[in-house]
């Protein structure tokens, strides 16, 4: 609420009992202590106002978010200067909220993002395990060396072997499957 002052006695009065007005226009007169009085004058032709009673500026902020709820972000910073606005507690807490909802969605995406390669990793290495335990039930033992392709084979090329386990006869079709089939893994 801005209430204007247009003739000096007024002036005079209501800044020496700055409460007047508030017991005048039936307020209560703890809401005064949240404005002050001052003299304003404004850039149109000369025109002034021997007073003003305005919230304090602590609460210009609030008023300026309240009384242009349909401005944006360009249109208010158009008649602030930049700087000004990045001192309210609107701004700094603003800002504040974004960069912790920021922050917590980087968050989720992460550990989304970690949750499905772990999967990834672990289903392919469930199906690298148990292949090389069918391999060593028909071969044998399998050499370090070829336990080693088997784990860098991809999960298609995994399948595939798993396919053609039935139609291997020794370690040498192994190796020359592994040389033929198991490259650009």
């Amino acid at each position: 609420m801005n209430i204007l002052v247009r003739f000096t006695i007024f002036y005079q009065l209501f800044n020496t009992f700055h409460t007047l007005l508030f017991e005048l226009i039936e307020r209560p007169i703890a809401e005064a202590e949240g404005y002050e009085f001052s003299s304003v004058e404004v850039k149109e032709k000369a025109f002034r106002f021997d007073g003003i009673f305005s919230p304090k500026a602590e609460d210009k902020e609030t008023v300026l978010v309240y009384k242009f709820p349909k401005l944006t972000r360009e249109e208010i910073e158009a008649m602030f200067t930049y700087s000004d606005l990045k001192q309210t507690r609107v701004y700094q807490e603003a800002r504040a909220e974004g960069e912790q909802r920021g922050e917590q969605r980087g968050l989720q995406l992460g550990e989304q993002r970690g949750l499905k390669l772990g999967e990834q990793r672990g289903l392919l290495k469930g199906q690298a395990t148990m292949l090389l335990r069918m391999l060593s039930r028909k071969f044998g033992q399998i050499t370090p060396t070829l336990r080693g392709k088997v784990n860098k084979l991809s999960a298609k090329q995994l399948e595939n072997l798993a396919e053609d386990l039935f139609d291997l006869e020794t370690i040498a079709d192994l190796n020359n499957w592994l040389k033929t089939k198991g490259k650009g893994n």
